[in-house]
């Protein structure tokens, strides 16, 4: 899923394992995310579901 806030292109992502948490910005816990944004989002899941939103910047830089 892709998503844009504020100018900056999200990618969500989900890690299958499950281990190992995306700490960089926009991840689960950064405090870009508003509590409008995560309603706007249903962005409110266990942050060790694997599943996370990651910059498409940090995405091409991750996964190039």
């Amino acid at each position: 899923k892709i998503i844009n806030i504020k100018g900056e292109t999200l990618v969500k992502l989900r890690n299958p394992w499950g281990k190992l948490i995306w700490k960089g910005d926009w991840s689960f816990t950064c405090s870009k995310w508003t509590k409008d944004l995560r309603e706007k989002y249903n962005y409110h899941k266990n942050p060790e579901d694997g599943s996370f939103y990651m910059s498409w910047k940090d995405f091409r830089k991750f996964f190039g």
